[in-house]
This record gives C-alpha cells, structure tokens and sequence, in this order.
C-alpha cells in the first residue's frame, strides 16, 4: 500500500561515556521546527513505504569505515549490540535504518556551538539538521526534493515564526464582529487565543484560551493539548463567541466588550 509522510521527528541521542544534557527541554524546542517544517509540505507527500521520518542527532558519532569490523557481522546477541551502541560504535555518520513504517538518519550535531549560539541560531540549526536529514533520505529512497526545499525556504521566510489560525472566522449573526481561533506555537510553549474583529477586520479584542508550556507542565502531551482546540468549533450565541471541542464541551467564551 502507497503511504505519504505523517510526522517528523528530531531529538537528541542519549549517548555514552559522562555526557549529559537536559534531553527533555533539547527534544521540546526540536518538536516546534520538526512541525513548522513537516506542516510546510504537502500533505500527500509521497514516501512509498514510510509514515514517519526520524532525525536522530548525535554528539559522538564516527565515521562508517571508523568502526571495528565486528560491528558488521551479523549474529550478535542483543547485548553485544547494546555495548557496541554504549561505545558508540554501532551508528555511524548518516546511517539510514530502514524499519516499519519508519527510516531514521543519524546525524552528527554540534551541541557545543549549539548551547553557545543565540536562540533564533539555535533554531536555525535544528532546522538545518532536519532538513538536511530528510534530503539524505530523499536521495537514498528516490523521494521528491522539491517539496522539501520549498518548506525549508517557508521557514526562513517566516523567520521560525510558527504561527497560525488554527480554526477560521466565524461572524456574528448581525455580520457586525467574527472570531477566529489562533495560535502562536512558541520554542517550550503554545499559546491560544481567541480573537475579535469588527466588521472592517480590525482585530478589537484577543483573549487568551489557554497557555501550554512544556516545560512546567510535565505531565502534558506537549503539544499534543492543543488537538482539543485545533479539532474544535466556534459558535456565535448573541454577543458571546464560544470555543467547543469536538465533543460539544465548552472550552472558552468571550463577550464583545
């Protein structure tokens, strides 16, 4: 059965020997690009065997012809291939995994350049990583490029400024307001508004829905909470505009001031 790329992800490899970083707050700020880029392609994106596209990121990886040559023969027990993994010496430099559903490209990254930069030059290295991961698998599987190197560019156009309006406007019965849902999908939180313009489109009034961090909230699915907005519907009842999710519940309300 033909498939079409579903998701993109890109984190950090926990490694061997004493290095450690905070692989939960790395892996939150990679989830922010990997969607603002994934979103920029088209959603029929042709992969022929593959859902999900992995970039896996490394601090200590070698070269393929760096590694002992009893990495490659075949017959190892599952613990000699976790050592081998704990010394690293079983990935190498763009080695491509092809599982079900799934290819992984290992990468080798900079994370000290990466913890010394800017965050604008922080973001802009984890989309490069991604986008040059997801080439090397579009070479290697025959995956059209272009659509690739169009929402690479998209990023850069917008700055990693990822936002959108998440549920379109909706105007009021006398035609004189409508609302919209948007939402502002920052590095470790996404933030939700509700937002209020007059009949001219100009914006009067913005509430805020709801604010999701990732970082202080540890038992969120971030950002997976904001399914329950971006799958809702919006409804006009007199002066109020009401935000439901798709089972009916109220989720916000605002009153035209």
């Amino acid at each position: 059965m033909a498939k079409y790329l579903s998701d993109i992800l890109c984190s950090a490899a926990k490694q061997h020997g004493q290095w450690e970083i905070d692989f939960r707050k790395f892996n939150l700020g990679c989830r922010k690009i990997e969607l603002e880029y994934f979103f920029k392609i088209p959603k029929n994106y042709y992969t022929n065997s593959f859902w999900r596209a992995i970039v896996k990121l490394h601090k200590f990886l070698k070269e393929k012809d760096e590694l002992p040559p009893e990495r490659f023969k075949t017959g190892k027990t599952p613990l000699e291939l976790r050592e081998l993994g704990q010394k690293g010496e079983y990935y190498y430099v763009n080695q491509i995994e092809n599982l079900i559903d799934v290819c992984i490209v290992h990468r080798k990254f900079d994370f000290d350049k990466y913890f010394a930069a800017a965050d604008f030059d922080q973001q802009k290295m984890i989309l490069n990583e991604i986008h040059a991961g997801m080439l090397l698998l579009a070479d290697h599987f025959s995956w059209d490029k272009q659509p690739l190197e169009n929402a690479y560019l998209k990023c850069l156009e917008k700055k990693l400024i990822f936002q959108w309006t998440a549920i379109a406007k909706k105007f009021s019965r006398n035609k004189q307001f409508s609302g919209e849902i948007f939402i502002d999908f920052q590095r470790y939180e996404i933030q939700t508004f509700a937002i209020i313009r007059d009949k001219n489109g100009n914006e009067i009034q913005r509430k805020i829905i709801d604010t999701f961090n990732g970082l202080e909230n540890i038992n969120r699915i971030f950002p997976d909470d904001i399914v329950k907005i971006t799958k809702g519907k919006t409804k006009w009842q007199n002066n109020d505009f009401v935000l439901f999710d798709k089972n009916a519940k109220e989720i916000a309300r605002v009153t035209i001031l």
